[in-house]
Parts: C-alpha cells; structure tokens; sequence
C-alpha cells in the first residue's frame, strides 16, 4: 500500500521542486525511497509549520491510516495545522483502516 501510495505522490509531484511527505513513524522510510521525497515525522502543529516553511516551494502531501492514533495531518486537524486537504489517493479497508493520500496547500 505504501509503495502505491508513494508512486502516486512521486507522478502528482511531478514538480521541478521535489516533494515533501508526512508521515506516521513507521513507515517514513519506506516513503521516502518510493516517492522520493523528503519525509518527516509529525511531532506538532509548531514545528510542522516551521518545516512546510522550509519545503515551501515544494509539493507537500500527507499520508494518513485513518484507524491509528498517532498524530497524522488529516481532514480533523487540517485546520490546526493551517492547510487544506485535497485527497488524490485511498486504499480502502487495510488492518489499520483506509490508507488516503492528501495533497496539502496553505490556507
């Protein structure tokens, strides 16, 4: 799922800029050698926006298992984190929920 995830993200992107993903912990890594993006872990609303900053030319996109509680940017917290969400991608019914690929832009 990640795999396809991420090569959805890689042909969104398709931006001379690069890509920038965030992602649940455990599978940062993998994302990052599929979609070639930088990827980063969530930590706080705080630090996320000092990071979209810094990747501001960059496509940004967050990927989210809706089932799990770890702190994910998905359509509950979008404001708290100050973007909008557009969904490109989701592989429905997985173990840990629906896996759903957002695009992200400022509000």
């Amino acid at each position: 799922a990640y795999i396809k995830a991420s090569e959805v993200i890689r042909q969104n992107s398709g931006d001379k800029n690069g890509c920038a993903v965030w992602a649940i912990t455990t599978n940062r890594p993998a994302v990052s050698w599929y979609s070639g993006c930088n990827t980063a872990k969530i930590t706080n609303p705080a630090a996320f926006k000092k990071a979209s900053e810094f990747h501001s030319e960059k496509a940004q996109y967050s990927i989210v298992l809706n089932k799990v509680n770890e702190l994910q940017i998905d359509e509950t917290q979008a404001q708290e984190f100050g973007v909008e969400l557009s969904e490109i991608f989701r592989i429905k019914n997985l173990s840990r929920g629906d896996l759903i690929v957002y695009r992200m832009a400022k509000r």
